[in-house]
């Protein structure tokens, strides 16, 4: 039986696979309203786009558009497009689809709903905005914007020439560098198409957008989204003042600011070097958002406290059994002990006199299993299924008495933030404190658990990370003299993952991935972080046997280490 997560995917996919007539594709986006459930109207909008235009051009162009600095945002801005354009295809071929529109436009309007995308990170003041002046206009009200830039930006979003994909690309490219200040240059690589430009283009956004007086009496107001927009990468706000908001948000941090200080000096290095660090317990979410995934994480719990509750036992059970037949004698060729004739030939001919069996027996050597969950916001609409499957594991690791810490890393305001969600001999409840928040930057804080586990000479470490392998942050790599900045995203943030995974390894870590995330997996992305293994979990009765697997390689890796 599918979860209730599962479920809401699939119903979400299966509106856009009936919009467009066919279901031998996979979208790269899924819509969902206010209330968590898929958007009927939008996921249509989205089917009618994979029904008129191929669908393999349209998912290539939206993912070399995220590869841009503002990535997200123009796709935001091109589903806004596609919106209009695609009523005005089919207004008169659907007759629900125009009432479809209205009560979209009506939730989104009257209750401040989002129509989140789950692959996008971080809400976008600019799409916003044009996203509600879309819902005045469907409703027939007055609109809200005041600022030119965005009147004329708004009014070109509709595509002129539908005759073919290729036609729509190009207008809309033609938007971005009228709009925009820049020409989308297409770089060509096994990756697929980057969208890159000047370094400038942030300060000549803030010098040539037009000011106008705000209607409501500020005389130097400007835009607040074309602020946001203009200052995402060369705003120089003081790193006090960002600290000091992730302190506020996260009171209780677990190093003092000297301390903390070091932690930078050590690991905010090489890709990291412009990024800042920052470790707090998980009791530390001072708001209302992080309160409420609490509640709804414990809440989802306790409504199927059965289910669960039977991945536990059978979790335990498989672990005891696990480290019981760890215990058990085994036998090893010897010079002396039981005589086994399977060797004798050995011994005949190849002058290997070790055919006798000896029974030997080792100590269990205890191990700490360490879970680390990626807490970006693309996992917001898994965050209590995430929850539940974390407190599975961790309660279930200490009814066998095996040390066990649950961390969460995400990045916010350039500071990527690992919380400690359980210690090691803590309760398991404190898994239902996790949130998805931000941004992740997988590199760093892989890098910041390995000090942590040097700092606390922890040894012996299993260390499961449980992740969609979409490693992004809008703090882009560090660059040296006029070169185009690089963003922390698909291949060249995987990379800097997979160097951090090797460099656990070698400090004596067993890693393994557990891909709990509902988006199609990239077998070339995992096995290029994680090699061999992991597992992709898509039902929580499957996470006893990827646990177990796991627990027994690192058990075996550690007996084999002995008889070496």
């Amino acid at each position: 039986m599918e979860s209730g997560r599962e479920s809401k995917e699939r119903r979400g996919l299966n509106m856009i696979w009936t919009a467009a007539s066919d279901y031998g594709f996979t979208p790269l986006f899924v819509s969902y309203d206010r209330y968590n459930e898929p958007d009927l109207y939008f996921n249509t909008i989205m089917g009618l786009c994979y029904r008129s235009f191929p669908a393999d051009e349209v998912n290539e162009y939206l993912l070399g558009l995220q590869r841009g600095l503002f990535g997200a945002l123009l796709v935001d801005i091109f589903w806004l497009a596609m919106e209009s354009t695609v009523f005005a295809l089919y207004q008169e071929k659907m007759a629900a689809l125009e009432r479809l529109r209205y009560c979209w436009a009506e939730s989104l309007l009257y209750f401040k709903g989002e129509d989140s995308m789950q692959y996008l990170m971080m809400r976008r003041e600019l799409a916003d905005t044009l996203r509600k002046e879309r819902c005045l206009e469907i409703l027939g009200k007055a609109g809200e914007l005041h600022n030119p830039w965005e009147k004329k930006l708004y009014g070109s979003l509709f595509f002129q020439n539908t005759d073919s994909f290729a036609s729509v690309q190009a207008e809309y490219e033609a938007l971005i560098k009228k709009y925009f200040l820049f020409t989308p240059k297409a770089i060509f690589s096994s990756a697929g198409r980057h969208f890159t430009f000047g370094a400038g283009v942030s300060w000549l956004l803030r010098r040539l957008l037009p000011m106008e007086q705000s209607l409501q009496g500020n005389s130097n107001a400007v835009g607040g989204s074309i602020g946001q927009l203009a200052s995402w990468q060369m705003e120089k706000s003081a790193k006090s003042s960002k600290l000091k908001q992730i302190q506020e948000k996260y009171p209780h941090s677990l190093l003092s600011e000297g301390e903390r200080l070091q932690w930078e000096r050590r690991i905010c290095t090489g890709n990291h070097k412009l990024c800042h660090f920052y470790f707090c317990s998980s009791n530390d979410h001072n708001h209302g958002d992080a309160n409420r995934n609490n509640a709804n994480a414990q809440n989802q719990f306790q409504g199927n406290k059965l289910r669960y509750t039977l991945e536990i036992n059978k979790l335990t059970s498989m672990l005891q059994n696990t480290l019981f037949m760890a215990q058990e004698p085994w036998e090893k060729r010897s010079r002396q002990g039981e005589f086994d004739i399977r060797h004798l030939w050995q011994a005949l001919y190849l002058d290997d006199d070790r055919c006798f069996q000896e029974k030997q027996t080792e100590p269990l050597q205890n191990f700490t299993v360490v879970l680390l969950l990626d807490g970006s916001a693309s996992r917001s609409r898994q965050a209590e299924l995430i929850a539940a499957q974390s407190y599975v594991i961790a309660e279930s690791l200490s009814r066998c008495s095996i040390p066990n810490m649950l961390l969460s890393y995400s990045t916010q305001d350039g500071y990527t933030i690992l919380q400690l969600l359980k210690d090691v001999h803590e309760e398991s409840e404190g898994a239902f404190s996790y949130a998805a928040e931000g941004w992740n930057r997988d590199g760093l804080a892989l890098r910041a658990v390995g000090e942590l586990l040097h700092q606390r000479n922890l040894q012996n470490v299993l260390l499961l990370v449980l992740s969609d392998v979409m490693p992004s942050d809008i703090q882009g790599l560090p660059v040296q003299g006029l070169k185009v900045m690089r963003q922390y995203s698909e291949e060249l943030a995987l990379e800097d993952v997979a160097a951090e995974m090797k460099a656990l390894r070698k400090q004596g870590l067993t890693v393994a991935g557990i891909i709990n995330s509902i988006a199609p997996l990239n077998r070339d992305n995992a096995f290029q972080v994680f090699g061999r293994s992991y597992v992709k979990i898509e039902k929580i009765e499957s996470l006893a046997a990827a646990v177990t697997r796991f627990a027994e390689q690192h058990i075996n890796k550690g007996i084999q280490g002995e008889q070496c």
